[in-house]
């Protein structure tokens, strides 16, 4: 039985469960990516047409920050679920908010959707922008070379429209995740275990 006191280990099955019930089509994960003006992590991101960020809360972690880890994942993303134990539904649907989605693992590790998320309309360019690397802003958007500072690139392009700063956003995560995903899959067996999640992290040589 796994131990669902372990995010990573939740993270590994959940991924296995995306794949098995064809929950996101044709995505490339990402794994503790940083995004936002506030630098946070994603527990696991999902990008296909759309970004989908899941956040994992295990049998054992308190939700004292998971009210602000959601809304601070729609300054960036289309959807958000939260995923979490049955010891903890009660919980999470008081903290939920009505366009949020909500996944519980049973303790005999199946999934339930208790809930699909709505899309997020209005997202932040800041945050968006923050998000990608300035070396990919000026290239995808073909910026002249007077565009020095980080500041100045990210300030000129909150002219851009939110749809087309979030297809730049999809473009760079799909750019950067697609080497890992292939790895991923050529490597991990039938069955996602939570070591094989490195293959998925900004660091590939990071202890999970």
């Amino acid at each position: 039985m796994a131990d669902l006191g372990n995010a990573n280990i939740i993270k590994a099955l959940l991924i296995d469960f995306i794949e098995k019930e064809n929950l996101i089509d044709d995505c490339v994960y990402g794994n503790e990516l940083f995004y936002g003006q506030k630098k946070r992590q994603t527990d696991l991101l999902a990008v296909n047409g759309s970004t989908t960020a899941f956040e994992i809360k295990s049998s054992s972690d308190d939700y004292r920050k998971a009210r602000e880890q959601m809304d601070d994942y729609k300054k960036v993303f289309d959807y958000q679920y939260l995923v979490t134990t049955a010891c903890h539904e009660k919980k999470a649907k008081r903290m939920l908010k009505a366009n949020e989605g909500l996944i519980i693992i049973e303790e005999n590790q199946m999934f339930c959707i208790r809930r699909k998320p709505k899309i997020v309309l209005r997202q932040s360019k800041s945050d968006i922008l923050e998000t990608i690397p300035q070396s990919f802003l000026k290239k995808y958007f073909n910026l002249n070379a007077s565009y020095k500072s980080v500041t100045e690139v990210r300030k000129h392009l909150e002219d851009k429209t939110l749809a087309e700063l979030k297809t730049a956003l999809r473009t760079f995560l799909k750019e950067r995740l697609t080497p890992r995903n292939i790895t991923f899959f050529m490597e991990k067996g039938d069955v996602t275990h939570f070591e094989d999640l490195k293959l998925l992290s900004r660091n590939p040589d990071q202890i999970i």
